[in-house]
């Protein structure tokens, strides 16, 4: 998963950011945030300041046109450098253009390079809102290859258990696994938000982790101890929290397991419960219900 440009025109900071051209350029990803006026403008001619191009390829630039203030034929070289670096995109703050000239907009169509026009939002607030949103999106793809490694690999228990506490230091040794996916299409975005609304909540544990996995929620609760006789009550608990309706959402409920070393295990069956749940829909599911064999 990586944050697209039209992932990121959804966060707060994006929120008056107009498309003025390259729409069909939206899915490209955005690696990092830089400043143009800061770092480069074009060198075609001595008309140009004499700064070095400095890009990485997934960039998206934000820029004032500063370096174009008086001449509006410099912008469409501009552009050019940018698409050419194969950078995400183009933010224009609306200081001396509240428009692009024609031609900047015929090519950035041809070549699908979003560019859009702000105004009012600071660049600092944009890329510091961008980069945490990066860096989220990172952690949370880290998070997700370690549960792949739990579930799919054949680990020994030891291997297991550091890889349970390399996801979660406070991990106690009886658990329970939670998935959740939505019955209709949910961007991987939204899931992450959803991730990190949870963690906020003031009733989430430190022993506890919340995860994106495969386009659903996965929720690992753990507990010194935990009685199976309250085992239903604590995961209607925790689809509470998680405001995981059955009716929006396919729910699939582990085993609960007294050691750690099982985790992998008690993820597979939440993964095969909610399974089970989109084939005969009709709630929750746990899966000591579905008859299959432990894994």
């Amino acid at each position: 998963m990586s944050l697209t440009v039209s992932e990121a025109i959804k966060l707060n900071s994006y929120s008056n950011f107009r498309l003025i051209a390259g729409h069909r350029g939206l899915n490209r990803a955005i690696e990092r945030v830089g400043f143009l006026d800061w770092e480069v403008v074009p060198q075609t001619d001595d008309k140009y300041p004499q700064t070095k191009a400095s890009f990485v390829e997934g960039e998206f630039a934000l820029c004032s046109m500063l370096f174009a203030k008086d001449h509006p034929e410099r912008i469409l070289d501009a552009v050019k450098i940018l698409e050419r670096n194969r950078l995400s995109g183009l933010a224009v703050k609306n200081i001396y253009y509240n428009e692009l000239p024609e031609e900047v907009i015929r090519f950035a169509d041809e070549k699908a390079f979003p560019i859009f026009i702000f105004h009012s939002t600071y660049f600092e607030d944009i890329m510091t809102e961008t980069t945490d949103k990066i860096r989220s999106i990172g952690n949370s793809n880290l998070l997700e290859s370690k549960i792949d490694l739990l579930i799919k690999a054949n680990l020994n228990k030891t291997v297991i258990r550091d890889i349970a506490l390399e996801i979660n230091r406070s991990f106690q040794e009886s658990f329970l696994v939670v998935y959740a996916k939505g019955k209709r299409d949910t961007s991987n975005l939204m899931i992450l938000n959803r991730a990190e609304e949870i963690r906020k909540d003031r009733t989430f544990k430190p022993c506890d982790t919340v995860a994106r996995y495969q386009n659903g929620l996965l929720f690992i609760a753990t507990f010194e101890k935990l009685e199976p006789s309250q085992m239903q009550m604590k995961a209607e608990s925790l689809l509470r929290m998680i405001k995981a309706d059955p009716e929006e959402y396919y729910i699939g409920i582990s085993n609960l397991h007294t050691n750690l070393n099982e985790l992998g295990a008690g993820i597979n069956e939440s993964l095969s419960a909610e399974k089970s749940g989109e084939v005969f829909p009709g709630g929750s599911v746990y899966f000591k219900d579905i008859g299959a064999d432990p894994f």
